[in-house]
């Protein structure tokens, strides 16, 4: 089965250049005999593609931000037993959380 960073590195490759192949055809508008813009419509467009940008980054950060929190909460976790029903096995007046 695929893990989750081996299924990244497959994907993001393809996903970048169909990024940057799109960010050349905008490009393409700024030949001057073909294509005639205002400073206004291409603020507008440089813009959007620096928010997309902003967002992108912050989608990341929070990714690997969550990534580092997992692998500390694993990392704490080594050696604490996984079998619940053992903790749970005791009566109930005997668990603290119960009223």
């Amino acid at each position: 089965m695929e893990s989750p960073n081996e299924k990244f590195m497959r994907i993001y490759p393809k996903r970048l250049r169909n990024a940057s192949a799109a960010i050349a055809t905008l490009a393409k508008l700024a030949q001057p005999y073909q294509y005639e813009a205002s400073e206004a419509e291409w603020a507008k467009i440089i813009h959007r593609l620096r928010q997309d940008l902003h967002d992108l980054e912050d989608a990341a950060r929070h990714q690997v931000l969550a990534s580092r929190r997992r692998a500390e909460r694993a990392q704490q976790e080594e050696g604490v037993p996984r079998d619940t029903f053992a903790v749970d096995a005791r009566r109930p007046e005997d668990r603290p959380w119960t009223a």
